[in-house]
């Protein structure tokens, strides 16, 4: 378990600070202490806004009605786009307002497993934190450990490598199979008039088309963002291909959805071999 000064804690707080500023200086903004800069909500919807590119309805007066209105609509963002709710054993509104070290490392962390931040979180990290309670008059300490990372080591499960994995890290059999699975990828979104020029450009969009046309289905663009220029839409469509691919059977055991959304080339061309499999197995035949 780590205190305030635990150097684990004091990485995960540098790693937090660093993400965010990442973001933030889109908007020319740079906080300092993610607990203190963060408390009243207002530059917390600023860094939401620059990480997922929706509008959230932040207001800058310093009154204490405006800071109230601010952290809802933070929470109603959080709630309704990220799927992040408040609870009350982990994080809270008015905990990130009083300050609580606990909710506000909670919450980032869960924003990373989101939003995925580009840095790997120290590993196994808990927090102990004390707090001072009243009982039948006695004044009592209590303490609560909130666990905040897990093994961070890997984003997907760590499996034994297999044939595929040995073929990708070699660099004149992986650009063998990419050019392989593109023209396979090409070949079926042809009908569409869609063509992908690199793996590194598919998204859940494509994928999305990808299962469709293998299944020969319509995914209705109400499930579904065709024009995902926001963090937010491309989540979303991630998870609806996501969704799909479960419903055919694809292995997904060594693909992680936050991979995919980093544009990594050797999880997209696992994900896109993968339903090449499930294809040639007949999953897909209606």
């Amino acid at each position: 378990m780590a205190s305030a000064q635990d150097p684990s804690l004091k990485k995960l707080r540098l790693i937090l600070t660093s993400w965010i500023n990442a973001h933030l200086a889109q908007q020319h903004i740079v906080i300092r202490d993610i607990v203190t800069d963060l408390a009243d909500g207002q530059l917390l919807g600023a860094f939401l806004e620059c990480a997922t590119g929706e509008h959230l309805n932040t207001v800058s007066s310093m009154g204490q009605k405006s800071k109230d209105a601010t952290m809802s609509n933070v929470v109603s963002f959080l709630g309704t786009h990220l799927h992040i709710h408040e609870d009350e054993a982990r994080w809270t509104a008015s905990g990130i307002r009083a300050r609580d070290i606990s909710s506000i490392f909670v919450l980032l962390v869960a924003l990373t497993r989101v939003l995925g931040c580009p840095y790997r979180l120290p590993s196994d990290l808990s927090i102990a934190v004390v707090r001072t309670e009243t009982l039948d008059g006695a004044v009592k300490n209590k303490t609560t450990v909130y666990k905040l990372t897990g093994d961070e080591s890997k984003t997907v499960p760590v499996l034994p490598p297999d044939n595929l994995e040995t073929l990708l890290n070699h660099p004149a059999k992986s650009r063998e199979l990419e050019s392989l699975l593109l023209n396979f990828v090409n070949r079926t979104l042809a009908p569409a008039k869609l063509r992908v020029a690199a793996t590194t450009s598919i998204d859940g969009m494509t994928l999305i088309l990808l299962l469709g046309s293998l299944g020969n289905f319509f995914v209705a663009t109400s499930e579904y963002f065709p024009s995902a220029e926001t963090t937010v839409h491309k989540i979303a469509n991630i998870k609806c291909a996501f969704s799909l691919m479960n419903r055919f059977s694809v292995d997904l055991a060594r693909i992680s959805s936050q991979e995919i959304m980093k544009h990594n080339e050797k999880i997209i061309l696992r994900c896109l071999y993968n339903i090449f499999q499930a294809h040639q197995a007949g999953a897909f035949a209606m």
